[in-house]
């Protein structure tokens, strides 16, 4: 009697397996660990190496460049996640752990703070024209009512799954850090070529990018519908770059607080502060811990597609394509006797 082939009784090797580097917890931790070595060296070089007056860092600045290095290698990070991820899928769907719960509650407050402070701000301004930054952040602060929602629905794994509400909620809060960053855009306070406004868009777009990603779970079925190259890719460049980022900002802000007290006349207020306020950079960071609690959930349940479920998603491709083909030159006869 032969003996059974080898590759028959066992289709998929260990090297198959084994998870790229990029999806396992370890290179989930190494992004967090870019994430707050870009905040240490941002707020480091906020204050000892920043121009108010030129809106730019010192050319030898060494924390910078460090910071803008590291957000280089979180790009590439989040590419190589993205290219490396074709052939995976997560299943099940990962669950939002303790980390999304607290990261959900703080995002929510502070839509809350973030709305008041609109409110206030369009109150006590004067806008010439709809399209300022004062209009445009009192959209945003509404919009991230439904921000709120989102993220606090999206603690129960129920509202996952072609459910309208959350879908809609989720769409309008990405809506809500679209708007801010039209109103950074328009906000001329800044000088349009400083550092400073170039990360603040860099994290901003890096913020958005998750909120489409986690806008996905509210529109899939189930774990095989869910696109994720584009999941891994996002939370990687909302933990690196958004967290990073917003992280030394609300570092600088706090150093600039506590020098103002102690000595009103320090250089580290000699201007206006080109950053986010800090309920904005404080909702960032919050964001940005969700996104990390997703990767870090994420890295437990990744797998690769067996060759069977890779030929079924390439068999169903190709006959969606053929059926638009015939339908786009009008052949609808094939396409109801097949349906039969």
């Amino acid at each position: 009697m032969t003996k059974p082939d080898a590759s028959v009784t066992q289709p998929h090797s260990d090297k198959e397996k084994r998870p790229f580097f990029l999806h396992t917890r370890p290179a989930a931790y190494a992004a967090l660990i870019f994430a707050l070595a870009i905040g240490v060296c941002y707020a480091l070089a906020m204050c000892r190496d920043f121009d108010f007056t030129i809106g730019h860092f010192a050319l030898d600045s060494i924390p910078f460049h460090i910071a803008a290095v590291l957000c280089g290698i979180g790009i590439f990070a989040a590419l190589i996640a993205y290219f490396s991820s074709g052939t995976k899928i997560l299943d099940p769907l990962p669950e939002p752990g303790t980390l999304s719960v607290f990261a959900g509650l703080l995002s929510a407050a502070m839509c809350l703070v973030i709305l008041y402070q609109a409110i206030r701000d369009r109150a006590a301004a004067i806008p010439e024209k709809l399209v300022s930054p004062e209009n445009l952040f009192l959209f945003s602060a509404l919009a991230g009512l439904f921000l709120a929602a989102s993220v606090i629905l999206g603690l129960f794994p129920e509202n996952r799954g072609m459910k309208t509400i959350p879908s809609v909620c989720a769409v309008l809060g990405a809506l809500s850090v679209n708007l801010a960053m039209f109103a950074c855009y328009f906000n001329f306070t800044v000088p349009l070529n400083s550092p400073v406004r170039n990360l603040t868009t860099l994290m901003q777009a890096a913020i958005l990018l998750f909120l489409f990603s986690e806008a996905r779970l509210t529109l899939v079925k189930g774990p095989k519908e869910l696109p994720v190259p584009f999941q891994i890719a996002t939370q990687y460049a909302a933990v690196v770059l958004g967290l990073g980022i917003s992280l030394g900002g609300i570092l600088w802000r706090l150093l600039r607080t506590v020098s103002a007290a102690f000595e009103p006349y320090s250089p580290l207020t000699a201007g206006p502060d080109p950053t986010l306020p800090l309920s904005r950079l404080v909702l960032y960071f919050a964001l940005s811990l969700l996104a990390l609690d997703r990767l870090l959930a994420g890295s437990k349940v990744i797998r690769s597609l067996t060759k069977e479920e890779i030929e079924e998603a390439e068999r169903k491709a190709k006959e969606e394509k053929e059926r638009k083909k015939r339908k786009k030159k009008g052949e609808a006869e094939p396409e109801t006797k097949s349906e039969e």
